[in-house]
């Protein structure tokens, strides 16, 4: 089976006309083979490229009117209101042609058809991310400053940022963002029969690199939309590891039971996943024993390599009984359920602060 999907994506701001144009050809091949020539082993392959999904915010702030300056004041109990002057208005500008982000994965696997009406399926899938779009420090001056994280003890070298002010953000296609994935997924899949059906999968897999997978806004962390997250270099300082989701082991058991005498039928699902991953963000560089005053004020880094920390393990299981009963001949059945969600009333964390 061969494909291509063609997407043409184009993009304007009000008195700016067109802006961004791109043309992203996605190529995709795949297979099956009955490789005993009866019907019960397969192998398969696919090969494909996927482009990441059109949206404004990949050249809206580009728009002249964007960004407002902003005043900043204090407001105190008593009435008396501090000025602090105003902070200009970012500029922001799509001065080169940019690629659309997309991501290339091949999967190969083979299913095996057992006795008893289970299947047996063995899945290899590979994916690595690419040309994400940003938007980067264009004419800013960076002074490097080497000294110790107070909150991990770790050595590291930031930035300081001599000219913001000045300084004008341009989106860029950054060759140096990646993201890869690497997976092995083991189905048994017991078709319906003697009145029972079970389902029972295991995945291993690992995510690595230097931008996060997390979805919606997330400019502390990076994500798969242009953001203020790589404005300046010291989002790079230990960017690199496990991004939030890295589900090494992941387990699923669902199953269902008949009791024909009673019509009832009672089901359950169960699922397991290795804890999101998280990092300690300082505030901190220490310079000769003192927190270093970055010119651009409070600058938050990552103060150890990303995602080197997890949650606890996630687990739960769901339950359901349904009684039913035949009516109006063999189209029509009455059902009454009851669902139990999260069995074991079990309670985590699941972000940290």
């Amino acid at each position: 089976n061969v494909g291509v999907r063609m997407e043409f994506n184009q993009g304007s701001v009000p008195g700016g006309g067109e802006i961004f144009n791109n043309d992203a050809i996605a190529p995709r091949v795949g297979f099956a083979w009955d490789a005993t020539n009866d019907g019960q082993t397969v192998v398969k392959a696919h090969w494909g490229r996927f482009y990441e999904k059109f949206v404004a915010s990949q050249f809206y702030y580009a728009n002249p009117d964007a960004y407002t300056p902003l005043e900043y004041r204090n407001i105190y109990p008593s009435g008396y209101v501090e000025e602090l002057g105003q902070a200009a208005a970012d500029t922001v500008v799509l001065d080169q042609d940019l690629d659309q982000p997309y991501m290339d994965q091949w999967t190969v696997g083979i299913d095996r058809e057992l006795p008893g009406g289970v299947t047996l399926s063995l899945t290899y899938i590979n994916r690595e991310k690419k040309d994400f779009i940003e938007t980067v420090s264009r004419d800013g001056v960076f002074v490097p400053v080497t000294g110790v994280v107070e909150d991990t003890g770790r050595p590291a070298t930031l930035f300081d940022y001599l000219n913001p002010e000045d300084d004008v953000l341009a989106y860029r296609n950054v060759p140096e963002l990646y993201r890869k994935y690497e997976g092995y997924m083991l189905v048994a899949n017991r078709r319906l029969r003697d009145n029972w059906q079970m389902m029972f999968s295991y995945g291993y897999s690992k995510a690595r690199g230097n931008i996060d997978n997390l979805i919606g806004v997330n400019s502390g962390y990076g994500g798969d939309n242009p953001g203020g997250w790589l404005n300046t270099p010291n989002s790079l300082v230990f960017a690199d590891g496990k991004p939030t989701y890295d589900p090494t082991h992941q387990v699923k058991l669902q199953g269902t039971y008949q009791i024909p005498k009673i019509n009832l039928s009672i089901s359950g699902n169960y699922t397991f996943n290795t804890g999101d991953t998280y990092n300690i963000r300082s505030r901190c560089l220490l310079v000769d024993g003192e927190c270093y005053d970055f010119n651009q004020g409070t600058v938050r880094f990552f103060g150890e390599p990303r995602g080197i920390r997890r949650l606890d393990d996630k687990s739960e299981l769901d339950m359901r009984l349904e009684w039913f009963k035949d009516v109006g001949g063999e189209d029509g059945r009455f059902g009454v359920f009851l669902d139990v969600f999260n069995v074991f009333n079990e309670a985590r964390a699941t972000l940290v602060e």
